[in-house]
Order: C-alpha cells, then sequence, then structure tokens
C-alpha cells in the first residue's frame, strides 16, 4: 500500500534529459509536492507534538483509557513526521529516482506500510470505541479500563507487524529493484506479490476505513430503533394505564371521566409507581457503574461529535487513497494520475487533522492544553504532573 510513494507524488516525470553522449544531472528544486509536504511536516509535528505534551504534563488524561488510543495514534503520527515525510520532501526535490540510497528506502517503506496501516487501524479502533460507548454505556463502563486499551493496542502493532512484515521482508530481500532508477517501492511485477499486496490493501488498508465509515450511520439507525422502540413501549404502558383505570371504575360503580387521563385519575396507582422508582433510583445512585454509566450518557453529545468528525475527516483524507489502490489492483492496467495526486495530498492532510479535531471534540484534552499554554506563558519552563 502505498501513500506517499515518490515513485509517483512528483509533478514532473521525466529522467536525465541526455544530448548525444552526454547526460544532463537534474538538479534538486522546489516543487509544490515538496512544498506541501514540507508545510504538512512543520505543521503536523507542531500539532502532534504539542498535543502528546499535553498527555506529558497531565497525569489524569494519561489514566483515561480512552486516550490510550489517542497517545499511539499520535505518536504514530510524530514518527512517520519525523521519520518519512523528511525523506519524502527531500527526494520529490528531484524529478525522479530515490537519491537517499537502500537502507533509507527501507525504513521509508516501513513507516509507510506498518505506520500507516497502525494509523487506520487506530482510526478504527476509536471509532469502535467511540460507538460501543453511546449504544452499550453500561458494559463500556464495567469493561473498557486502562489496561484494556494497553492490551489492545498492543494486539494492534502486533497485528499489523506480523500482517505487513513479511511482505515487506519478501520485497526487501528478494524482490527490491535498483531505487536510483525506479524510486523507492515496493515491488508488484510478480503476479503472486500483486495478489498478496491487493490482500493486504483490502484486509489492513481498506477494512478500517470501512469500520470508521460505517461507524456513525450505524449509531444513528441503532439510536433511532431504539427510540421507535421506546416510544412503542411508552404507549403500550399508556394503554394498560388505561385499563387498569377502566377496571377500578368498573368495581367502584363509578363512570370514567374520558376528559382527564387514566394515569392522572388513579393517584394512589401512580403514587405507588413513584415511590417504588424513587427507591430504585436511590439504590442506583449507589451503584458506581451505574451512576458512571449515567454520566457518560449525559455526555454523549462529545462521543456524536467525536465520530461525525472521524468519519468526515477519513472520508476525505483516506478514502480516495483507499479507493485509488483497490481499483489499481482490481482493474487491469487502471492509473489516474491527476486523481493519485490529489488523493496523496488530501491523504496527508489527515495527519494534521487528527490532533486538531480531538483537542475541539474533548474539553477536558482542550481545557488541558489551554491550561498548559498559559502555565507555560506565566512560569516558563513545563512542569510534568506525575
Amino acid at each position: 500500500m502505498d501513500q506517499i510513494n515518490t515513485s509517483w507524488i512528483s509533478i514532473n516525470f521525466s529522467e536525465s534529459s541526455s544530448f548525444g553522449n552526454q547526460t544532463t544531472k537534474i538538479l534538486p528544486s522546489w516543487s509544490f509536492n515538496s512544498l506541501f509536504f514540507l508545510a504538512v511536516c512543520v505543521l503536523g509535528l507542531i500539532c502532534n507534538g504539542t498535543t502528546l505534551l499535553v498527555f506529558i504534563h497531565d497525569a489524569h488524561l494519561r489514566s483515561t483509557p480512552f486516550n490510550i488510543y489517542l497517545m499511539n495514534l499520535f505518536t504514530a503520527n510524530t514518527a512517520s513526521l519525523l521519520i518519512q515525510y523528511p525523506m519524502a520532501v527531500a527526494v520529490n526535490r528531484y524529478q525522479s529516482g530515490w537519491h537517499l540510497g537502500n537502507p533509507a528506502c527501507t525504513m521509508y517503506l516501513y513507516c509507510q506500510t506498518i505506520l500507516g496501516a497502525g494509523v487506520l487501524t487506530l482510526h478504527a479502533l476509536i471509532a469502535a470505541n467511540r460507538t460501543w460507548a453511546i449504544l452499550h454505556p453500561l458494559s463500556y463502563r464495567a469493561v473498557h479500563s486502562t489496561r484494556f486499551a494497553s492490551t489492545l493496542c498492543g494486539f494492534m502493532w502486533l497485528y499489523v507487524h506480523l500482517t505487513m512484515g513479511p511482505y515487506m521482508y519478501v520485497d526487501t530481500f528478494y524482490y527490491r529493484l535498483d531505487v536510483e532508477q525506479t524510486g523507492c517501492d515496493l515491488n508488484h511485477s510478480d503476479i503472486a506479490l500483486a495478489l498478496w499486496s491487493v490482500t493486504l490493501t483490502i484486509v489492513v488498508y481498506i477494512l478500517p476505513v470501512c469500520v470508521v465509515l460505517s461507524s456513525f450511520p450505524v449509531v444513528v439507525a441503532c439510536k433511532a430503533l431504539r427510540s421507535e422502540r421506546k416510544r412503542r413501549r411508552s404507549s403500550r404502558l399508556g394503554s394498560d394505564d388505561l385499563y387498569v383505570h377502566k377496571s377500578v371504575s368498573h368495581l367502584l360503580g363509578q363512570p370514567m371521566d374520558r376528559r382527564i387521563t387514566a394515569p392522572s385519575l388513579i393517584v394512589g396507582y401512580n403514587k405507588q409507581v413513584r415511590e417504588r422508582q424513587s427507591d430504585v433510583s436511590r439504590k442506583q445512585s449507589k451503584d458506581p457503574v451505574i451512576a458512571s454509566s449515567r454520566a457518560v450518557c449525559g455526555c454523549w453529545s462529545s462521543k456524536y461529535i467525536i465520530l461525525a468528525l472521524l468519519t468526515i475527516s477519513v472520508a476525505i483524507c483516506s478514502a480516495p487513497d483507499m479507493l485509488y489502490f483497490l481499483l489499481v489492483g482490481i482493474i487491469p492496467g487502471f492509473w489516474n494520475q491527476t486523481y493519485l495526486q490529489l488523493a496523496t495530498l488530501l491523504f496527508s492532510c489527515q495527519t494534521v487533522l487528527d490532533p486538531i479535531l480531538f483537542v475541539l471534540a474533548l474539553e477536558r484534552l482542550r481545557k488541558s492544553l489551554l491550561r498548559m499554554i498559559n502555565c507555560t506563558s506565566q512560569s516558563g519552563p513545563l512542569h510534568v504532573n506525575v
């Protein structure tokens, strides 16, 4: 899976021009792509690095289970920005080829495949986590913990390495082409490698994107169905109350006043119901799991915001790139350079948008960031709370 492959992100693909027996060496120059990736690198490091500093500064944020996914996401983004993007900027100053050597190409492809797959899978885990918290808050609070989130992230990274690692190993030691001539890219010339690559693209890259894109519609649909069932249940309870009132009126030999609703007439019955509900509420308020779940349900809007923003950002930034390479693997000879350029540039923007979206959506993270900025501006050096 290629996300910022230098063999196809350059605007011009002309080789070194030759005249007679003399070859004119192309000198490096700044292009739109190199400047764009430089801007993404700088802005991404500022956003992701600052957000990681907030987690280092605030011990309470580090102890929140959901923030484990965010810390893994921002760390992976930062590693990619420190390793992959500077090489992309340097190589895009040339019109073709890879001029940093084979070891640098291996490191570049590692960031491109392993870290890229990890970031997409973390997006899927975050979307699934928010879906779980919205649809099943009781089980979420009872099961989800810092240890659970850390273990899940650890297995996720192991899964990505076990899935993509063998393909990278085979490509590096058996099928690696001359990077100075062909650029730094995975070799898909062999039919077995091509089928292997398509399978990995679907499982490791496209499937997480589909999880993110489907999470918000699934939540909205489930909430709508639950609301409809609740409305029907309430109407059935109202009809049951009316039946009880008719029975009581018949036994007492009194006519039923149809101008007043049945629940308001059965004073004793409603009083018992209210007392029973108050007793249940007092018992539930003493239960920490139920009390915490009510707190979670009270802030459901933030979960919707996170899920909606993540879905929109992935749909705009990641989905076009995934769709393109799916078409490349399915349709023989398919290649659209203009669409590829646009999809690549959009994909790189996700690295900058990730910390911005979560800071805007999470109030506690946003307040901690503002508090850290104020403390830094007033007292100078930053102190870490442990």
